[in-house]
Formats: C-alpha cells, structure tokens, sequence
C-alpha cells in the first residue's frame, strides 16, 4: 500500500511545467529570406480562402522585432508589395504608388501574425496574447505539449486554440495544431532543421498540412541572422 500512496502523493505535488521555461527570452530581432519550397493551392484552399497567398510568391525578405512587429517585401508580377504588422496594426502597401491599406486588428487576435508562426516562443506572446496550459511531456520524444489559447478580453471572443509541441532541450516549436473557433481541425504545421543562432535554436524548414493531412505546402527559411539591431523604422505604419 506504501509504493501506490507514495506515487499518488508524487502525482498531487508534481510542479507543473511553466510555458516561460521555454521561450527564448533573448531574442530580441531576426532577418532571413523565405523561399517557398512548394506549393499547392488546392490543398492551401481547404485551409482557408486565402490562405494560399502567401505561396503564390517564390520567396520573401522577412524583418521581426520584439514585441509583436513584422515586415514582410515581397515582389509580385514586377511590383514590390510590402506587410508591415506593428502590434495591432497592419499595413499593406506598394511602395511608389498609392495602394495602402490598413487593418485594426484590435478585436481579430486571430489576425494577428507572430513569432509562433514561425516557431520561435518568447515572453511577450504570454503576457498580453496566450494563455498556455500544460498537457502532457513525453521524455521519450523529449518533447512537451501545451494548449494555447488567447487571453480573454472585453475587446474581442476569439476561442481559437493552438495544440503546440515544443522541443525540451532546444526551445523550439515542432508542431503546432491549429483549432478554429469551432473546434474543428484547420491545419498543422511542423516545424524542422533547426538551427542555433545567438545561442538561440530557430526552425527553419516549415510543412503546413490541411486537415485531411494533405501536405499543403513548405517554406525554409535561409540566410537567417538573429539580434543584429533592426531599424525601427522598417516597421513603421504611418
């Protein structure tokens, strides 16, 4: 009887594993080139709508800074077009012309593109956006698993879940799960070829399937440079 109470008393006081321990708290920027390996827009389009735009380009020049700020410059039959996300606010435009748009995204957290998408985890994510819950951990893969889900909020009802699988020794997303606010599969993305930079392990392959577990597409990440000191400026939407 001593062995079975034992066991469940380690169970009850088991400290549960906080979400902080594995974000990389040092990253403060980061720079590289997508190249968009494939692409099917068929298997992209059960996804969502419009979810294939992003590999109808053959690669992009990618620019983020902490907390919550992107650029992305692509080019697209002979134009340059340009995303800028600076916190709740993204901008489209093409640069030279008049075509500029702007989106609030105060009340569409789900709208919002982070440095989950591209799996990397930091501090900021969980203090004003997600809310992580424990799962499960699996020292067999030496990973672990949380449930994302976003904060609540007066300002938007978004129940939107992630399922996101982190690497235990290396701190880097491998899989995330993503659960539309029906709670019906949308995609899943993996995450591979990590590699260390700044002493900070960043993914750079990426496989997005649909939720028949058709391979949708993939991009890799080259040229990656991490804390070099980015101009504010390049994220600017005004």
């Amino acid at each position: 009887m001593i062995a079975p109470l034992f066991a469940a008393l380690l169970s009850v006081f088991r400290v549960t594993p906080a979400i902080d321990a594995f974000c990389a708290s040092d990253f403060r920027d980061a720079s590289f080139t997508a190249k968009v390996v494939s692409g099917n827009q068929d298997e992209l389009r059960k996804i969502g709508k419009d979810f294939g735009t992003s590999y109808k380009f053959n690669s992009a020049q990618v620019f983020i800074q902490e907390p919550f700020k992107l650029r992305i410059e692509s080019n697209y039959e002979g134009s340059k077009v340009v995303m800028v996300e600076n916190d709740l606010t993204t901008l489209y435009l093409i640069p030279g012309t008049n075509i500029k748009q702007r989106r609030d995204l105060t009340h569409s957290p789900g709208g919002r593109q982070t440095l989950l998408d591209f799996g990397v985890l930091t501090p900021s994510l969980f203090k004003s956006l997600f809310e992580a819950t424990f799962v499960s951990e699996n020292p067999e893969t030496k990973t672990i698993t949380f449930d994302f889900t976003f904060k609540p909020s007066d300002q938007y009802k978004d129940t939107t879940r992630y399922r996101v699988l982190i690497d235990t020794e290396r701190h880097f997303v491998t899989r995330r799960e993503w659960y539309g606010q029906d709670g019906v599969l949308r995609a899943t993305f993996d995450y591979g070829e990590p590699r260390q930079v700044s002493g900070i392990w960043v993914p750079t392959d990426m496989k997005v399937s649909n939720r028949d577990g058709k391979l949708a597409g993939e991009t890799k990440a080259e040229g990656l440079k991490l804390n070099t000191g980015l101009d504010e400026k390049l994220f600017s939407v005004h």
